[in-house]
């Protein structure tokens, strides 16, 4: 995932407000804005496991 979705352009537009906040990622996640934003603190809880536990779970 390298692309970002439109309402994580505008919430990286304004990147520096995040850097001093702790800041809670839920909801269905397509893509990597919570890895890569610059906060104090990030959580990201999605009801959607990660690609590499459908994998091991595939087979």
């Amino acid at each position: 995932m390298s692309a970002f979705t439109p309402a994580s352009e505008v919430l990286l537009r304004h990147s520096n407000d995040f850097e001093s906040a702790r800041v809670l990622f839920a909801g269905d996640l397509q893509d990597d804005l919570p890895a890569r934003l610059d906060t104090a603190a990030s959580r990201a809880h999605t009801t959607v496991p990660p690609l590499e536990v459908l994998n091991r779970q595939n087979g």
